[in-house]
């Protein structure tokens, strides 16, 4: 079963390097891994996660590794519609009101959004931030993995499409 995983834009920050040479591999081998086990990602229209994938496949850097991973995300995910789970803004319900507190940002609020409307999709965030009030989030119904502890275990993931 597809699952589809709300990621927030450390991802790009990765793949272009930001985030040091280590985590730029790792995204390349998360992209590559998601693509094996038929997850999707999920896009949604006019979000900062859908900016810093056009800014992504519009940079120009010459390090092999990015261009690596510029390709890895192009091939892999922005060109497979089986990948991808896209998201109008028309499909999302407003945030509730119990849940802005637990969040602390407005920006990010758009993940939740998400989640609840994908929630009996088995979806999941995944994200490096630190902000939210997690424990009290997840006794919400919310799924929020961290990326460093999710994504070794996740690359050891063994069922393919």
């Amino acid at each position: 079963m597809s699952v589809p995983i709300i990621v927030d834009e450390w991802l790009f920050e990765d793949l272009t390097g930001n985030g040091g040479r280590e985590k730029q591999i790792q995204a390349i081998l998360f992209l590559n891994k998601l693509y094996d086990v038929c997850d999707q990602i999920v896009i949604l229209e006019g979000s900062s996660f859908e900016t810093k994938m056009h800014t992504l496949m519009k940079s120009n850097n010459d390090s092999p590794t990015f261009i690596s991973a510029k390709r890895t995300f192009i091939d892999l995910i922005e060109r497979n519609s089986n990948k991808k789970y896209y998201i109008t803004q028309n499909e999302l319900t407003d945030l509730p009101e119990a849940f802005i507190p637990l969040i602390n940002d407005p920006p990010d609020h758009f993940l939740f959004q998400c989640h609840l409307k994908l929630m009996n999709k088995g979806c999941f965030i995944l994200t490096t931030d630190g902000r939210w009030k997690e424990e009290k989030l997840k006794k919400k119904g919310f799924r929020i993995e961290k990326r460093d502890s999710f994504i070794p275990k996740y690359l050891k993931h063994e069922v393919s499409c």
